[in-house]
């Protein structure tokens, strides 16, 4: 006997559960430091340093889009445990108009225009931060 799918019910059930993720990568973004970063070649825009990487996909073009309308580049970035001592530096951009590719190639890392990664040690890391900044207001105004 063949199980019978109503595709239907499996649009509404992705639909429930993009919407929790949504949500989700709002939250960890509310509940985590954002930083203004400098990286070679005077890139600054948004980072949130967390072990909550599976909303990446979602919570970094959210933070680009609040880095871009802050007057920053138009990228969001997630910073999260690699293998140690190494971190990855996650980066997802909003537009066309900024090659994430580019960024990361700098320090060893690859991707594509629109999204890339690099990894890098702690300390590193530390030493492109330039300021936290609150952006909770923000979160909350911007759609995902």
């Amino acid at each position: 006997m063949f199980l019978e799918i109503n595709p239907s019910y499996l649009c509404k059930v992705g639909e429930k559960d993009l919407k929790k993720i949504k949500k989700q990568a709002k939250n960890v973004l509310k509940n985590n430091y954002i930083y203004v970063v400098q990286l070679k070649g005077d890139y600054k825009f948004l980072m949130c340093i967390t072990e909550q990487k599976y909303v990446r996909n979602y919570a970094c073009p959210l933070l680009a889009k609040i880095s871009k309308k802050r007057g920053f580049l138009p990228i969001g970035a997630f910073v999260y445990g690699y293998v140690k001592p190494l971190y990855k530096f996650s980066m997802r951009t909003c537009d066309e108009t900024c090659d994430a590719s580019k960024i990361a190639s700098i320090y060893g890392g690859g991707g594509h225009k629109g999204a890339a990664a690099f990894t890098m040690d702690y300390k590193g890391i530390d030493n492109l931060i330039l300021k936290s900044i609150n952006i909770s207001k923000d979160i909350d105004r911007t759609p995902i």
